[in-house]
């Protein structure tokens, strides 16, 4: 999960759109029009298309903001059930939902 220039939580594992998408970019560069425009889901649409017992593993590609937890929160309740967050980058995370 990474975050688009206008800050949403988007769905995507690598830096760059280029070896998914063939577009030399990082997603970080893209609005989040932009990048669903090349069919780059948000995690909010994400979220609502599946059930609400559905585990989700997040793996953390930067800093999480302020956003992605309202948008935990707003799409899994206050305690966000069911939702894991990981990263394999040392990243102090802190504890925003809630």
């Amino acid at each position: 999960m990474r975050f688009s220039a206008d800050g949403e939580a988007v769905i995507v594992h690598d830096e760059t759109l280029d070896r998914l998408f063939g577009v030399p970019r990082r997603v970080r560069e893209l609005s989040a029009t932009e990048l669903a425009d090349l069919g780059v889901p948000t995690l909010a649409e994400a979220l609502a298309a599946m059930p609400a017992a559905t585990l989700i593993d997040l793996e953390l590609k930067e800093q999480p903001t302020d956003d992605l937890f309202a948008t935990l929160v707003a799409a899994r309740g206050p305690e966000a059930e069911a939702v894991v967050l990981s990263s394999l980058k040392s990243a102090r995370l802190t504890g925003r939902a809630g």
